[in-house]
């Protein structure tokens, strides 16, 4: 009894917020216990409050997860994604966010001698991965791990 006292109580929805370098958002990923599916939403304010409205629904089936999320710098109009696995639902349809091909060259560009595609200097991509529990951040600067923040 006691440890299915212990199995019901560690079975809990995780929610993790990334706090987007170089810019005033936040990424925020909600995973709910015996759930297929995570769902995101980027927030302008300071709080990793979860929240009923989302903007995606990622099938979280497969550990091949691989969203991309592109914003510009200097603009925060519209927010680009791409979906590699066809696992994103768009849930907000406000205008806002476009779907656009993976590695579209309107943001990309490549290294002739190394052969290594970048984000163009005005965008930041951040790339969410197994089971939307890893996420990265690229500007042309490079790459880098985000790890969840503590609120």
């Amino acid at each position: 009894m006691a440890l299915v006292l212990v199995l019901i109580c560690s079975c809990k929805d995780t929610t993790l917020c990334y706090k987007i370098p170089l810019d005033n958002k936040e990424l925020v990923i909600c995973i709910p216990a015996f759930s297929d599916y995570a769902y995101l939403y980027i927030d302008a304010h300071e709080s990793c409050v979860p929240t009923d409205s989302f903007d995606f629904k990622i099938n979280n089936r497969g550990e091949a997860t691989d969203v991309s999320l592109i914003l510009n710098k200097h603009k925060d109009d519209t927010i680009y994604y791409s979906d590699r696995w066809n696992a994103v639902t768009l849930v907000n349809k406000n205008g806002k966010y476009k779907r656009v091909s993976w590695y579209d060259d309107r943001f990309y560009t490549k290294d002739i001698r190394t052969n290594k595609i970048q984000i163009n200097q005005n965008y930041i991509e951040i790339v969410i991965k197994d089971y939307a529990t890893f996420v990265v951040c690229q500007t042309d600067n490079g790459y880098k791990i985000l790890e969840p923040i503590q609120k």
